[in-house]
Formats: C-alpha cells, sequence, structure tokens
C-alpha cells in the first residue's frame, strides 16, 4: 500500500498523462528542432512546367541549328543525320551531368527525351519521306525509305527496353538510367543502338575498375565538384544529393564516353570482323 506522503508526492507530480514526452523539459527540446525537422521536410522547389518546357524548346532549337551547321559544312559524303547524332549527344550529356552530379535523372527529363525520340521516329520523319523532303529527311537521318526509320527506332526501343528492364531488375540500373537507355534506342534505332551498348559495357566495366582502385574516391569528389558549379549556376533542387557508395559509378556517365568514344572504338564493328 502506498503512504500518505508517497499520494502527496503523486498529486504534486506534473499532470503529463504518463508521458514523459509531455513533460516541459521534452517540449522545450521538441521546440528546439522543429525548425530543423521542418527544415528537412520543406518540399523542394522544382521548375513549373511551362518554364520546362520552354527550356526543352531552346534546347531543341539549339541541336538543330548546329545540326543544320554541320549538315550545310561538312556534309560532303552525303551521310545526314545531323539532327538525331547532336540531339543524342545533347541527351545523354544532360542525363550524365545530372546523375554524376545528384545521383538522379529528373523524370521530366527522362520522359520529355522518350516522347521527343518517338515522336521524331514515328511521326515527323515518316511524314518528310511521305512527302518528298529529301533535304529534311537526309538532315533528321530518316533517308532509309518512308516507314524503314519507324521500324528501326522502335526495334532499338525495344531492345533497350529490355536490356534496360533486365538491369533494373537485376539491381545494375536504376529507373532514371533505364528511360534514357529507352529514350537513346527509340532515337538511336537498332544498330546504333547496339554499338553503343557494347562501348557502355566496355567503358563501364573500366570505369567501374578506377572506381574501386581509388576505394570510390573518384566519384565522391566528382560528385561534390559538379554539385558546387550547378550550386553556383542554377540555385534550385541541388542541395543535399545522395552519395556514391564505394562501389557506385554514374551509369549515364560510361553511356556519354562510350559515345564520344564511338568514332573511334567500335566493339560492335570489331565483333563483326572477329566473329564468323
Amino acid at each position: 500500500m502506498m503512504s500518505d506522503n508517497d499520494q502527496s508526492e503523486i498529486s504534486s507530480a506534473p499532470n503529463d498523462g504518463g508521458n514523459a514526452e509531455n513533460s516541459p523539459a521534452t517540449a522545450a527540446a521538441n521546440s528546439e528542432a522543429a525548425p530543423v525537422a521542418l527544415a528537412e521536410k520543406a518540399p523542394r522547389r522544382r521548375l513549373p512546367f511551362r518554364i520546362f518546357l520552354l527550356l526543352w524548346g531552346v534546347a531543341l532549337a539549339i541541336c538543330a541549328a548546329v545540326a543544320s551547321y554541320l549538315f550545310a559544312e561538312y556534309d560532303g559524303a552525303n551521310r545526314g543525320g545531323y539532327f538525331v547524332i547532336v540531339t543524342l549527344y545533347a541527351m545523354v550529356g544532360a542525363a550524365a551531368l545530372s546523375d554524376a552530379a545528384f545521383r538522379k535523372i529528373p523524370n521530366r527529363f527522362s520522359y520529355a527525351a522518350l516522347i521527343s525520340a518517338l515522336a521524331l521516329n514515328l511521326a515527323i520523319a515518316p511524314l518528310c519521306e511521305a512527302w518528298n523532303w529529301r533535304e529534311v529527311s537526309a538532315w533528321i537521318g530518316a533517308n532509309t525509305g518512308q516507314w524503314g526509320v519507324a521500324w528501326e527506332s522502335l526495334k532499338g526501343f525495344g531492345l533497350c527496353v529490355v536490356v534496360g528492364v533486365v538491369s533494373f531488375a537485376v539491381r545494375g540500373l536504376g529507373g532514371g538510367d533505364v528511360k534514357i537507355i529507352a529514350a537513346l534506342g527509340a532515337l538511336a534505332g537498332w544498330s546504333l543502338s547496339i554499338s553503343i551498348l557494347l562501348n557502355t559495357l566496355l567503358v563501364a566495366l573500366a570505369v567501374g575498375i578506377i572506381n574501386l582502385t581509388f576505394r570510390g574516391a573518384l566519384f565522391q569528389n566528382l560528385q561534390i565538384l559538379l554539385g558546387r558549379i550547378i550550386h553556383l549556376i542554377w540555385l534550385r533542387d541541388f542541395s543535399s544529393p545522395l552519395k556514391f557508395k564505394n562501389s557506385e559509378s554514374p551509369f549515364c556517365l560510361s553511356l556519354l564516353i562510350a559515345l564520344i568514344l564511338l568514332p573511334y572504338v567500335n566493339l560492335n564493328a570489331w565483333l563483326r570482323e572477329v566473329l564468323p
């Protein structure tokens, strides 16, 4: 049984409902920690959708201008396809920058790239061929017949989707990487996609070995450098990036290096010569 003194001590204690979290000391600590919690949960700033579409249109216009210059000045062999090539480099380059700096590729960017690639090769290019716009078709790279370019694009898209989904299932790639690979396949087509993917496999292996040699410090420092540079240029949604683990390397960076090396190192062409 409790004595009268015990009862008086209990009655004089603060009524916190039996919960220590409601005590004055705890409340004061919670009030001090509240700004930190609110700051952590504050929604990240994102570009308005209209501004994003405007920037995307400007980027495509710049690619078109560069492609037009290359087509006019250096197309002595009448090869064409400069718009696809320039857009491919710009798309993979932007994805590689985001991947290396922040370990993520925004969905707005990857979906816009995929839709643009499919629209170009499944709608615009076949219409140019159907209307006999030969110069425009050559500039785009759709000089394989009216529906040849669409079929080539669909095959490349299907190949890259399969490769991306399988790699995602075995935790080799992230969701943003899969969408960028799918956009690459739709834009580059079957044959070019095979060459790029094989080159990327070779480059990713080399990059992974180099990264492990430096115990993961290579991409940790690269991420810090790129993140700070972009933070100075564009102060939006670039705080607190996810850090790379020691065994991780940005896939889209390997993809960009493979694309740059493609005119000089083509593993697919080499295998065709070696294998019967």
